[in-house]
């Protein structure tokens, strides 16, 4: 019987520990926004895996940081295909090193996308949060933690809603308040929100908006 999941409620990283130290035969499957990955387990080992268009280690460096998406977990699965030699833990290590050192240039980044979303025309304010709800940079330090409260609380609201209604994921939505507008964009493993004053002309505004969330999703990569 198969085990069917979801990554918000478990990460790769403890499905991998799992079924190494369990020395399971098994097939991983997961589905990242479209994007379907497979991790086969034998004895302890990782003799294959893919995601997307990467294989063996590479696809298990990029997979392990994965917040969302379906997983499924088919015991006694083998492949006659062989991408990694590297041990499990080894694995996991090397992959948490990939994602520090990657993260440690970020901080620029994100300064640099806010200075840039403020200057557009009608923001009052921009924050980028990590999906529990962290923000990671912001306009004002003093009103960080509001806005970051009401990007959450919408950002969860709109997650429910998305869940039972059978949408996996949104890309971005506008929510009007009466003294504000929120834009909330979703770009993994962050949340973006742009607050504009009630007269600013989104028109105008949305396509200036993601050409900087582009520019920053390039610069991240």
């Amino acid at each position: 019987m198969a085990l069917i999941g979801n990554l918000k409620e478990v990460n790769l990283v403890n499905l991998i520990q799992l079924n190494c130290l369990e020395k399971k035969t098994a097939k991983l499957t997961f589905n990242y926004r479209g994007k379907i990955g497979v991790i086969y387990f034998e004895n302890g080992d990782i003799p294959h895996a893919q995601f997307d268009n990467l294989v063996g280690p590479e696809a298990v460096y990029k997979a392990i940081h994965l917040t969302e998406g379906e997983f499924k977990i088919e015991d006694g699965i083998r492949t006659n295909i062989k991408t990694n030699e590297i041990k499990w833990s080894e694995l996991i290590l090397e992959g948490m090193r990939i994602f520090d050192e990657s993260q440690a240039g970020q901080d620029q980044v994100h300064i640099k996308l806010i200075k840039n979303l403020m200057q557009i025309d009608g923001v009052l304010a921009a924050v980028t949060l990590l999906k529990d709800g962290t923000p990671l940079s912001n306009s004002s330090f003093e009103e960080v933690e509001l806005y970051a409260q009401i990007l959450s609380f919408c950002a969860a609201k709109l997650q429910n809603v998305g869940k039972n209604s059978g949408i996996s994921y949104f890309d971005s939505v506008t929510v009007n308040f009466s003294d504000k507008t929120l834009m909330l964009v979703d770009r993994d493993p962050h949340l973006i929100g742009v607050f504009f004053n009630p007269q600013a002309n989104l028109k105008l505004a949305e396509p200036q908006v993601m050409k900087e969330l582009q520019t920053y999703i390039n610069e991240r990569q």
